[in-house]
């Protein structure tokens, strides 16, 4: 294992304090300032997106267009159209985020992932699971209910 693939070594101090993620944007201590460890910090709407995986997800949604299309005999039918399309992205956003939670631990390794919203530890992976149950469920629902 080379230098550059060790996981980052999250650095804490005898009152079990850690430091916060990196960057620290508008609402976040910046970088290198201390908090309390589980302590509540403000998730930012962007680290949600990073979570949902939306290249992924916009793939995803792509091909499920198409296969509606495809599968129409005449005109695209808009309204279940569109039901089908949040349900879709829903449902890939909440698989995006489980597979998140489940790659963490090899994620910190490698030096192209380590930044990423769970293996950087920017986001606590019980928090991200109900994100991803919550996500999943409503992508379910709006399919269920089309």
């Amino acid at each position: 294992m080379t230098g550059r693939d060790r996981p980052l070594a999250r650095p804490t101090n005898p009152r079990g304090r850690l430091p916060i993620a990196p960057g620290g944007a508008r609402g976040m201590n910046p970088p290198g300032k201390m908090i309390a460890a589980g302590a509540h910090t403000r998730v930012r709407v962007l680290e949600l997106v990073e979570l949902a995986k939306p290249r992924l997800t916009s793939l995803v949604l792509f091909t499920t267009l198409s296969g509606f299309y495809l599968g129409c005999p005449g005109p695209v039918p808009l309204v279940p159209l569109f039901h089908t399309l949040v349900g879709a992205g829903l449902l890939a956003a909440g698989a995006g985020a489980f597979n998140m939670i489940a790659e963490r631990r090899r994620d910190a390794l490698m030096s192209r992932t380590r930044d990423r919203l769970l293996a950087s530890g920017r986001l606590p992976p019980g928090r991200a699971g109900w994100i991803a149950a919550i996500l999943s469920s409503a992508g379910l629902a709006q399919l269920f209910l089309l």
